[in-house]
């Protein structure tokens, strides 16, 4: 906080007079009073009266606003422990000529007397609330911290938000603005509470000066239902206005889509009715909505009628992929979905709740059973989900019978070369039988292809003879798979022949450095 110049006596004729008829000592108090002459003489008798009579916060208030700097000075250092309730004192009486006079006193060589920082926070808050513009402005001019400065403006917007006062708004936005440094993840949430504050108290005025402001920063897809809600129409057509510019960042589309997202159906609603009823549109906003699991936007759009049945199979697809169940229930049950689309649906579905809802929905489950056990497996159309939902989904497959044990056993193969993880491949071999032929087949990929950690897990999970380990062995130092060579060494007592060969067609160090350890290990 900066030190207030203390010449501020500059032009005394602006300074607020004595009261009409107050005593020109520092008693003046006592102005209607007549004492004995034997009292008048003892000072410090007075100086208890005065005190009892008029609180030391208020004399210094009343001390300066009436320009009597000796009194003041003299309050100053019987009762400097008060100054920063008579700054708080000023602040709510709006004396802007006081606050000057008393400020310096806040300081102590240069630097402010502990809790005067809080003080000042709470005098500019008060100052904010009583519409006090000029005690706003100066007590703001203090604070030298541009980032403190800043943080004190942001919050005086939010005071002059929820209260429609434009000027002290006014005031806070240039000081926040005008700050050297900035945090922007603050300053969008303080603006944006500032805003929410704004049409929750219907100030539209002050909504409107935010919105107009502040527009590229703020979330105006909630600024906009929430003055649907509070029934801001100025508001809502100003944020319109804003959305709907040709210079505006965010494209309208992507604007209107990130509405279903978020669950805004009044919002839509209110730009549907403004015209914006193009099918591509709606069907974009539709699959934002089951993504995120938004229902009533979800029911809204279908109830436009506008969307296609074709397009409405598409969103289908990817609720089944996102695992949205409750979408894919409303969906079918509410539209007239194809067979084709309710087995492309089932086909992809991430969840086990939608797999069995779907196939009672199939009237001939068996070609579609096979390819969503390939998806599932990760050998065909790939979709994201946990180990565990994966696992549970393709046990419930095998259990429909309509698996072919061929895709059973390309499925496993596959999936030991591919980016799956050994949990999975680990999960897999027990649900689905594989047997010693396959697994074989597996283990011999997953050595080519590199893959430790499923060399691992099939090791640990079947018996493989030793000469397949050694040809795997010998394969392994060859192309350098170092993690592939420390899992097949540590699953056998190697001989000393094979380690040797094993040793002979390594190509690098890693590998070598493994081989070297065992054959010590083994033969000490």
């Amino acid at each position: 906080m900066k030190r207030p110049s203390t010449d501020t006596r500059s032009n005394k004729s602006e300074r607020k007079k004595p009261r009409l008829g107050a005593c020109r000592t520092r008693y003046k108090t006592f102005r209607d009073t007549n004492f004995p002459s034997n009292l008048r003489s003892l000072p410090h008798v007075l100086n208890e009266i005065e005190n009892f009579l008029l609180p030391p916060e208020e004399a210094m208030v009343e001390a300066a606003s009436t320009n009597q700097l000796d009194w003041l000075k003299s309050l100053v250092d019987r009762y400097d422990s008060h100054v920063l309730d008579a700054v708080l004192l000023a602040a709510r009486l709006e004396d802007i000529g006081s606050l000057e006079l008393l400020t310096p006193h806040m300081f102590d060589s240069n630097e402010l007397k502990g809790g005067a920082w809080d003080v000042c926070r709470i005098a500019i808050h008060t100052a904010a609330k009583s519409r006090s513009c000029d005690v706003v402005r100066f007590l703001l001019s203090l604070v030298d911290s541009a980032d403190e400065c800043r943080q004190m403006a942001r919050t005086v917007v939010g005071i002059a938000a929820a209260r429609g006062y434009l000027d002290i708004l006014l005031i806070a936005a240039d000081t926040a603005d005008t700050a050297d440094t900035a945090d922007v993840e603050l300053s969008i949430n303080s603006i944006g509470f500032a805003l929410s504050l704004a049409i929750c108290g219907k100030q539209s005025e002050a909504a409107i000066f935010l919105v107009s402001r502040y527009y590229r920063i703020l979330n105006l897809r909630e600024g906009l239902e929430k003055a649907l809600i509070y029934g801001m129409g100025q508001v809502a057509d100003c944020i319109y206005g804003v959305i709907t510019k040709q210079d505006n960042e965010t494209p309208f589309e992507d604007f209107f889509v990130n509405l279903a997202g978020d669950g805004y159906a009044n919002a839509i609603e209110f730009l549907y009715r403004r015209g914006h009823k193009e099918t591509k549109l709606l069907g974009y906003a539709l699959d934002n909505a089951v993504c995120a699991d938004q229902m009533e936007v979800l029911r809204m759009i279908l109830n436009t009628e506008r969307v296609t049945q074709d397009r409405i199979g598409e969103t289908l697809l990817i609720a089944a992929r996102h695992g949205k169940f409750s979408p894919v229930e409303f969906l079918v049950q509410n539209s007239r979905i194809s067979d084709r689309q309710t087995k492309k649906a089932f086909e992809n579905a991430s969840k086990l709740a939608i797999s069995n809802y779907l196939f009672d929905k199939l009237d001939d489950p068996a070609e579609s059973v096979e390819t969503a056990f390939r998806n599932a497996a990760g050998n065909g159309h790939y979709t994201l989900m946990g180990t565990s939902e994966r696992v549970a989904i393709l046990k419930f497959l095998l259990s429909t019978g309509l698996v072919p044990r061929t895709v059973v056993n390309d499925s496993f193969i596959t999936v030991t070369e591919k980016c799956l993880g050994a949990d999975f491949v680990l999960a897999l071999s027990k649900v689905a039988d594989i047997s010693p032929e396959i697994a074989l087949e597996a283990f011999q990929k997953a050595v080519c292809v590199g893959r430790a950690e499923v060399v691992k897990v099939l090791l640990f999970t079947y018996s493989y003879p030793l000469s397949v380990k050694e040809k795997a062995l010998e394969s392994a130092a060859r192309t350098g798979r170092h993690g592939i060579v420390e899992e097949i060494c540590a699953s056998a007592e190697w001989s000393l022949n094979v380690l040797d060969k094993a040793i002979s067609v390594a190509t690098n160090t890693d590998v070598l450095a493994v081989l070297r350890a065992k054959k010590i290990a083994n033969f000490n």
